[in-house]
């Protein structure tokens, strides 16, 4: 990780959907270090919406907002592309 700041952007990501770290060599590892990157590369495209099924991210949607990642579920999301046409 380089001076991009995707280092310090995934451990706030990490922070917010694992507050209790995420345990390396655990079952869940690569699942939860994937969930991590694909909202940092969501955040460092800019990208309007992070569209989720995923309970856990989307339980988080106000706390990543707070980091400028907008979550919804496919239905929320198709909701606001319609309201924007």
């Amino acid at each position: 990780m380089s001076g991009d700041g995707r280092g310090m952007l995934g451990k706030q990501i990490e922070g917010v959907l694992f507050p209790g770290g995420v345990m390396y060599g655990s079952n869940t590892f690569p699942n939860k270090v994937n969930d991590v990157d694909h909202l940092v590369g969501h955040k460092l495209a800019n990208r309007d919406i992070f569209v989720t099924n995923d309970v856990r991210i989307i339980k988080k949607a106000s706390d990543l907002a707070a980091l400028g990642i907008t979550v919804m579920t496919p239905a929320e999301a198709l909701t606001e592309i319609k309201r924007r046409l």
